[in-house]
């Protein structure tokens, strides 16, 4: 595929569309589950308190019955959760360059430059900051809107209801921890086989990086495709602070494959081989203080 540019433009409008087809499988998914259970319950409870009507048999009645509506604010009002999420909002819109974030969110509005090429997505802010993510960061999927579609990437087991219930975010996960490509409609018109393209990049991408004994000259040739615009070619080493998103992952096994010594600190799935990579894992900033200071001294 030949290299495409455009610009992405994304107001408040839009930008709901784009989170809404990144999560709106999870936030079903938990919906339903949270209708499934405490809808019976709330009809159970009900007749408990029809039958023996306590103060205490009325707070289960009460509970079950928010329960159930949440669960279906999850299937069908998705968009309610922007109430406790107002700093992902502003955190989104300040890293794609905008500046005035005391402004009403009605009112903002961002445009950025992406590049499409065959190795994967390059975005170009405002700011001057550049990020780029490889093809396999994607799951293939994507969601159509008027404005355009949503390429959607993947966040692992970010988006798993069970993994999330059995851990403590559960009710504060980190929503859009890569980024979602944006294509404008007008892009998808001027090529008419761009999205056919796309997913087969992302699939051969997934395939040929999934593999361990990729040949040298393509690593390479990805490596370099990275390293023109991150820091990990001119650093002496890499501080990874968990827990952290899948780009941040990828720019951490850039530098590890660039020879960097690399460090973490935070929790961390002990399970996930990735992590191997990291020469320590500092559990706490005390101990990466300690390090730090002893590190200092042996290079007096």
């Amino acid at each position: 595929m030949n290299d495409i540019e455009y610009k992405a433009k994304v107001d408040f409008e839009r930008f709901k569309n784009l989170f809404l087809a990144q999560n709106k499988n999870y936030f079903r998914k938990l919906g339903s589950l949270c209708s499934i259970i405490f809808i019976p319950l709330t009809i159970l409870f009900v007749i408990m308190f029809v039958g023996k009507p306590t103060g205490e048999n009325f707070l289960y009645v009460l509970v079950s019955l928010l329960l159930t509506i949440l669960g279906l604010l999850f299937i069908f009002k998705p968009f309610f959760v922007f109430y406790t999420r107002r700093n992902l909002v502003t955190k989104w819109f300040y890293f794609h360059g905008l500046k005035d974030l005391k402004q009403d969110f009605k009112e903002y509005k961002i445009e950025y430059d992406v590049i499409l090429s065959k190795l994967g997505v390059t975005e170009k802010f405002v700011s001057g900051n550049e990020v780029r993510f490889p093809w396999f960061t994607f799951t293939g999927k994507y969601v159509e809107f008027p404005e355009g579609v949503y390429f959607i990437y993947d966040d692992g087991k970010n988006s798993s209801v069970f993994y999330n219930m059995l851990g403590v975010n559960y009710l504060f996960r980190e929503e859009l921890q890569g980024e979602t490509l944006f294509i404008e409609k007008d892009v998808l018109d001027k090529n008419p086989n761009l999205l056919e393209d796309i997913k087969k990049l992302i699939e051969e991408s997934r395939k040929k990086y999934k593999n361990r004994k990729i040949p040298e000259e393509e690593k390479q040739e990805l490596l370099k495709w990275l390293e023109s615009v991150n820091g990990e070619k001119n650093s002496k080493n890499l501080l990874l602070v968990l827990p952290a998103g899948k780009a941040a992952h990828i720019e951490s096994g850039i530098a590890f494959g660039l020879g960097k010594k690399c460090y973490a600190i935070g929790e961390y799935e002990a399970t996930d081989t990735l992590y191997n990579i990291f020469d320590k894992i500092f559990s706490n900033e005390i101990e990466l203080e300690d390090f730090l200071r002893k590190y200092s001294k042996s290079l007096i």
